[in-house]
């Protein structure tokens, strides 16, 4: 069987957050589009366009629903009566004219497994580029998992970080060198220097506008400034427009931030584990030096297989 895209990267497992999505969880499986390679990164990967391939021979049926899925593909076959969705893409269509079986507002054609049907984008409820991928086995009303049709467990995606210092490349170095300390090289780690100083805690709106002219592709971005008093501390804020999470931080404790960083790293893996058992590393207060070490190590250990 051929698969839906080329990589198929898990950014949300089938059968997640029934809180939000009703019983029976996630009807499907997301699969990242956006290229997080930096030697494959041309502007469509950049947008999330993708091309989504047929899985198996049947019928497409093309609509658009604007509050749901988008502009979206449903795959029959008949003999097998399995029913395939592919949602949020950016367009769909026949791979030549005489396929066409019936044209108008719903769209249907013949395809045939491996060809390519249309490009993946961000339309319909969605918050960012990606492909929600169903499976109806059998002529069943009810989705069920689609992994094991392409005999792979999840891959889940790997994260790079993007470190953004605000006046020198000097603070962001430094907390690279702790942070490197714990991780043993795995979490890839990109220092960009952004010509600006401040002083003080800076507010939510500075840090959207940096990250703004920043663009990044990232989960975590570090902005560092010059604390004009010791007890300016870090400050976390989440950033829907790029899906991020933006720590503005002075640079005169690069232990704490490395701290702060792994609870960030923990939190988000647990954000994104689907059914895998979650991470839980207990905070121990102390003074000890060492013991701080091993446990900020400890969550490093516990995580880092989600990360590059």
């Amino acid at each position: 069987m051929k698969k839906p895209l080329i990589k198929l990267i898990v950014t949300q497992p089938f059968g997640v957050r029934p809180e939000y999505y009703g019983l029976g969880g996630h009807p499907g499986v997301d699969f990242r589009t956006k290229s997080i390679d930096p030697n494959n990164s041309w502007w469509n990967n950049f947008m999330g366009w993708q091309p989504i391939y047929v899985v198996e021979n049947g019928i497409c049926a093309v609509t658009y629903d604007k509050k749901g899925y988008g502009t979206h593909i449903w795959l029959t076959n008949t003999p097998t009566g399995n029913h395939y969705l592919y949602a949020h893409l950016k367009n769909a269509r026949p791979l030549a004219p005489d396929r066409v079986i019936l044209g108008g507002p719903i769209l249907k054609f013949k395809a045939y497994e491996g060809e390519i049907i249309g490009i993946t984008n961000n339309t319909g409820n969605s918050t960012g580029s990606h492909l929600h991928f169903g499976y109806k086995p059998n002529g069943l009303s009810v989705f069920a998992d689609p992994m094991f049709l392409f005999q792979q467990q999840p891959v889940f995606p790997k994260v790079p970080l993007q470190i953004s210092c605000i006046g020198s490349n000097q603070l962001g170095e430094v907390f690279k060198q702790e942070v490197m300390k714990y991780s043993s090289g795995i979490i890839s780690l990109n220092v960009t220097n952004y010509p600006a100083s401040y002083n003080g805690k800076i507010i939510q709106d500075v840090a959207y506008s940096i990250v703004d002219s920043i663009r990044p592709i990232e989960k975590f971005v570090f902005i560092f400034y010059a604390p004009s008093f010791p007890n300016d501390y870090y400050t976390s804020y989440y950033y829907p427009k790029f899906d991020c999470v933006i720590t503005t931080c002075p640079g005169n404790d690069s232990r704490l931030l490395a701290f702060e960083f792994a609870h960030q790293l923990q939190f988000y893996y647990n954000e994104h584990r689907g059914n895998l058992p979650p991470v839980d590393v207990t905070d121990v207060p102390s003074n000890n030096a060492q013991l701080m070490d091993d446990l900020i190590k400890s969550k490093y250990d516990s995580v880092s297989k989600f990360y590059i």
